[in-house]
Order: C-alpha cells, then structure tokens, then sequence
C-alpha cells in the first residue's frame, strides 16, 4: 500500500511539473517527444518504440495512475485525507493487475497469431513445392525440357489456387497481430508514456 501511494504522489507530482508536446518535425522510423520542464532549461529527449515484455509493468502502472484524480480537483478535509490516499492506493494497485493482465493477454495473442501465420505459410509453401516438385518431375521423365525456376513458379501457380483461411479464423488472426503498444522512454529503458490500439 504504502509503494502504491508513493507511485501515486510521484505521478502527481511529474503531471503538475510537467507538460508534454510532439514536434511537427520528426524523421521516418525515428520519432522524438520533447518534455518540457517548468523548471528545466533544457528538454529531454525521449524515443518512441514498440512495447516489448519487460515494459508491460511499466504501461501498467502508467495506465493505473491516469485514473487516480489529480491533486486539487476534489477538495477534502483533514479528516478524511488518510482514507483518500488509502483508496487511491487500493484504486491504483487493481487497475495496475487489470491493467498488466490485459497488456499481457494482448501481446500473448499477438506473438501466437504470428506464429500460427507463419506455420501456415510454411505448411503451404512446402506442400506447393513438393507437388510441384513431383510435376516438373513427371513432365522431364516424358522428355520435356525444364528448368529449377519451373518449381518455383509451378509452386507459386499452386498456392494462388488454394483457397484462403477460414474468414472468421482470417479475422481473428489479423486482429490480434494488429495490436500495438507504443512507449516512449527517457534512453534510460524508464517508461514515460504509452499508448494502445483497441
């Protein structure tokens, strides 16, 4: 409880001395945020990039705070301050699991779609090839002349005549390979931010 209020507070803390903005100007494949400090000279850089598993924490506990009220929105008396951090702590540490749990189902889903993906490429690809295999064979056995690249394209004639994916199993699959995470980080592999597809 105590390290969940101390998150809390320090969250707080960086919204209230802080405020984010994104140039206009950014480079393919190379973006950068700019935080500007109240009380910084000078900005830091932070980078853009996909989420990857060591950062599902991070995201979460983002997350969770982005539903923890700032300070000053509710006023509240002495008496009842101690139960307010206490909730909030409560508050944060639920969405925080619900939060990593969702994060972590995503990229699951994600990482076995395109696994599935690939061994339905492979599966078909081989099985193109070696019935492609077998009828260039056949055709230099008659006495026809054939070349190695008549595999490849009896293979590739092959393939396009199959029919595709089942369309819902199609759907599922592309959904799920469809989902991003994006963090931004202060070089330091910290999280500043994020953001997910739906």
């Amino acid at each position: 409880m105590h390290a969940a209020a101390s998150d809390v507070r320090q969250w707080r803390q960086d919204v209230a001395a802080k405020r984010w903005s994104v140039p206009r100007s950014r480079r393919a494949c190379s973006w950068r945020v700019q935080c500007c400090g109240s009380t910084q000279r000078s900005g830091t850089q932070h980078r853009v990039r996909r989420a990857t598993w060591a950062d599902v924490q991070s995201v979460a506990r983002l997350c969770a705070a982005a539903f923890v009220e700032l300070p000053g929105s509710v006023p509240q008396a002495p008496s009842v301050e101690g139960w307010s951090e206490y909730l909030d702590a409560k508050f944060f540490e639920a969405n925080a699991r619900e939060a990593t749990q969702a994060v972590g189902v995503a990229m699951s889903r994600k990482e076995e779609a395109a696994a599935a993906c690939r061994a339905t490429r492979r599966a078909r690809r081989a099985a193109a090839l070696q019935a492609a295999v077998a009828a260039v064979t056949r055709r230099a056995q008659a006495g026809e002349p054939v070349s190695p690249d008549d595999v490849d394209a009896a293979a590739a004639a092959l393939e396009a005549t199959w029919p595709p994916a089942p369309p819902l199993e199609e759907a599922r699959l592309r959904r799920a390979r469809q989902w991003m995470c994006l963090v931004t980080d202060d070089g330091n592999q910290r999280v500043t931010g994020w953001c997910a597809s739906i």
